[in-house]
């Protein structure tokens, strides 16, 4: 190479570029910054990795840090804001922008004033990676997929920013799992430019094809991930993302009355959605769902003062929200109600809203506590609990019947009325209704037969709605069918089963 074009270390104002703008490479949309500069090495002919660093970033090794480096603001002076602002590359071209909606306001600034700086060494502790036990490891991955349409198209590979992201492990153009470069090819610090092209075969770790439900679950996370990346200067409040979980669990029927977390049945159904891609790095805390406490789903919906690792979070918004418009309605919705009511709103979106509605049956309509948990359908023991919270005065069930509750009881007992019926009439206890019952053995059978007369009747009228709408099936598949009552017909009233089901077989 000729001397006047061997590349050389800027001059003292920075204006390498000027003399030798085929040395800057255009940046390409998606494009990391690691990639852009290792396309920059190829083209200026050093030798050595330090050389492209030094004229680039001012340092020797800050460009290859390749998840977060250093020097950003040195850069965009040596290159004069070409490839964009020291900001704009953090955000746009590095895995900051990933991480960032996740911190507070203070925070993302003090990761970007380390990038601009010279030190990174405190980044990924600033970032809470460190004691996320999820490790602050990002390998180099690449769709191979990719990598032949880029060597189409632009004469070389790149590294895709969207591959990068901790939670990406499928390429949403390509439905192709990703290939990650393998642990001892890639040390903490890179020692050369690398691009998806410079690899062997023996230098990836390629990922087991997953089934086509797994794949479709893999790009719905990659197009969150993707969305939550892309908001730049926004934050979430992490008390806030903790009630828009709440609140989409309370529309899916995942919480109890007063707002806590049906846990065991959370548990059961992330599991079955999300169970099969535990096996995929930094998706194995899905593992800790089996625990009883419900590992990471009891840390995100639960009040905790420490952030929680991002990948976590998209992992429950994914299991959680259709889509992403969904989600951001939710946050926003709850956004707004702690802006004009703080927490108390908050509580009363979730489902605190019960308590005040106990306090009103009771204390106005003059039920007792038993009748009013009922109406509300909570716990008596909960109901008793947030009355002494409260502040709530209630009458004690009675222990003993008088001549008017004993009548009262025994015409709906004659009417055949049910006993959850007869109980929040007559807001006594079961106990009190058995032992009522259990004096009077007359009254308890006639109680009974009108009990099966009932149930009797509305297993017949269910019966025949049933053989109606499923005409001309067999008995063994209307058996399958949930409510059928067929096998309850068949003991108690095969008489009648059988002249409306002739053909039914014994």
């Amino acid at each position: 190479m000729k001397a006047d074009m061997e590349p050389q270390l800027p001059n003292s104002t920075g204006e390498i570029f000027s003399s030798y703008p085929a040395f800057l490479p255009l940046i390409t949309d998606g494009e990391t910054l690691f990639s852009w500069a290792a396309r920059y090495h190829r083209l200026s002919g050093n030798s050595l990795a330090k050389q492209s660093s030094i004229q680039l970033f001012g340092d020797r090794r800050a460009g290859l840090r390749h998840d977060f480096p250093s020097h950003l603001q040195k850069l965009a002076d040596i290159t004069q804001g070409q490839i964009g602002n020291a900001e704009t590359l953090a955000y746009e071209r590095t895995l900051f922008g990933f991480f960032a909606p996740f911190q507070d306001v203070q925070g993302a600034s003090n990761v970007l004033s380390q990038m601009h700086g010279k030190s990174v060494e405190k980044v990924k502790s600033a970032l809470g990676l460190l004691p996320s036990r999820l490790g602050a490891f990002f390998p180099l991955k690449s769709c191979q997929d990719c990598i032949r349409d880029d060597l189409r198209k632009y004469s070389v590979s790149r590294w895709h920013l969207e591959h990068q992201w901790p939670s990406v492990w499928i390429c949403r153009s390509h439905h192709r799992m990703l290939h990650a470069l393998k642990r001892e090819s890639q040390p903490r610090d890179l020692r050369r430019w690398l691009l998806p092209e410079d690899l062997k075969a023996e230098e990836w770790t390629g990922l087991a094809t997953s089934s086509g439900a797994m794949k479709k679950k893999l790009v719905w996370i990659a197009e969150l991930s993707a969305h939550i990346a892309h908001l730049r200067d926004q934050y979430f409040d992490h008390q806030l993302l903790r009630y828009a979980y709440l609140l989409r669990a309370k529309d899916r029927g995942w919480l109890f009355t007063d707002g806590s977390v049906r846990l065991a049945q959370v548990r059961q159904i992330f599991l079955k959605y999300l169970g099969g891609l535990d096996e995929l790095p930094g998706f194995e805390m899905i593992r800790s769902v089996h625990a009883e406490h419900g590992g990471m789903l009891g840390l995100l919906m639960r009040q905790y003062d420490w952030r929680r690792h991002p990948v976590k979070h998209l992992l429950l918004i994914a299991f959680l929200f259709e889509s992403v418009a969904e989600f951001d309605a939710t946050y926003e919705r709850v956004r707004q109600t702690n802006a004009q009511g703080g927490t108390d709103a908050l509580e009363g979106m979730i489902g605190e809203v019960w308590k005040f509605e106990l306090k009103r049956l009771v204390e106005f309509e003059r039920r007792s506590l038993s009748g009013a948990a009922l109406v509300l359908g909570i716990p008596l023991c909960v109901a008793i609990r947030v009355a002494k919270q409260e502040g709530i005065e209630y009458q004690k069930r009675p222990h003993v019947l008088d001549a008017t509750l004993k009548e009262k009881i025994r015409k709906m007992i004659i009417e055949g009325l049910g006993i959850e019926e007869i109980l929040r009439e007559s807001e006594i206890k079961k106990t009190l209704l058995r032992e009522f019952m259990s004096r009077d053995p007359a009254l308890r059978d006639a109680w009974r037969m009108k009990d099966f007369e009932r149930r009797r009747n509305n297993y017949r009228t269910n019966f025949l709605e049933l053989i109606d709408r499923y005409r001309g099936i067999p008995v063994k598949r209307l058996r399958k069918v949930s409510g059928n009552g067929v096998s309850w017909l068949h003991r108690n009233d095969r008489e009648w089963l059988t002249e409306n089901l002739p053909h039914m077989k014994s």
